[in-house]
């Protein structure tokens, strides 16, 4: 087993899983930069990560609203990487929702 699925306590390999992990591929890589950082060069590094609401995507289809909309798409996301609940990163993590600015015109 890696360092890295180790410490985060996921069981199975991730790679050619499921071709649903492409889509999670950068958070993925985010966790292992944090990883790298943290354990192996004993930085004392955070992964923030800002979740816009209220935007729309390039379609004009809308992007989640609300914190509440973006809740159920990030355990998704957890749920597919195979992450349990609580790992030792967790509280090297934050996330913040921030509105999206209304366009000035």
């Amino acid at each position: 087993m890696s360092p890295i699925r180790q410490i985060l306590g996921i069981a199975a390999p991730l790679v050619n899983e499921s071709p649903v992990i492409g889509t999670y591929y950068q958070h993925a890589n985010r966790l292992a930069v944090l990883y790298f950082l943290v354990v192996e060069a004993r930085v004392a590094a955070r992964l923030v990560e800002i979740f816009i609401t209220g935007d729309c995507f390039p379609d004009e289809r809308p992007c989640p609203q609300s914190q509440a909309e973006w809740e159920p798409l990030i355990e998704a996301r957890r749920v597919t990487l195979g992450l349990p609940t609580q790992h030792p990163l967790r509280e090297r993590i934050s996330r913040f929702f921030l509105p999206v600015l209304p366009n000035p015109s």
